[in-house]
């Protein structure tokens, strides 16, 4: 099919173009050609638009997100070892707090604790129950678990924990 221009016209306004003029000098949008055989409108959008570009605005939406996904699939395990160093060291400071709380007893009796389990930090255990704890210490995972290794009555006394060892270690 030929095409043979008849009018031109603006997009925007309506207004009629000069055969050389690309753009309307009244709101700048682009001319629009009109098939002369068919009498159809033939409009070429404006610069910027969506139709305009590959994909418009959802290709750099979906550019966005597959970057998004590959810094979060590199991040994330480094997420896992900062959530586990978190959950060591609070154990660690646990047994600071309990190793503390025996060492307090220790100086208030003439019979000392030279040794320690899990059930003493806890709700009904003597550290909590003479006030040496205000309060009963929570693990911080699920099987933690902190016994004595060694006479606590001595500086040779450590307290440990069933899966982070100790605090020296």
């Amino acid at each position: 099919m030929s095409m043979f221009l008849k009018d031109r016209f603006c997009n925007g306004c309506g207004a009629t173009a000069q055969e050389t003029n690309h753009f309307c000098r009244s709101c700048g949008f682009e001319i629009a050609d009109v098939d002369s055989d068919t009498d159809q409108v033939i409009f070429f959008p404006p610069p910027g638009s969506v139709s305009s570009e590959a994909g418009g605005p959802w290709l750099l939406i979906l550019i966005v997100i597959g970057i998004l996904m590959v810094v979060s699939s590199i991040a994330y395990p480094g997420f896992g070892k900062a959530r586990e160093e978190a959950r060591k060291k609070a154990c660690y400071a646990n047994m600071r707090v309990l190793l503390g709380a025996v060492e307090m007893y220790n100086m208030d009796h003439s019979v000392m604790v030279n040794k320690i389990s899990d059930s003493d930090a806890m709700n009904n255990g003597f550290l909590v129950n003479e006030k040496y704890l205000k309060a009963p210490l929570s693990h911080v995972e699920i099987s933690c678990s902190y016994y004595s290794i060694g006479d606590l009555s001595t500086d040779k006394g450590r307290i440990s924990c069933v899966i982070h060892g100790t605090v020296e270690e």
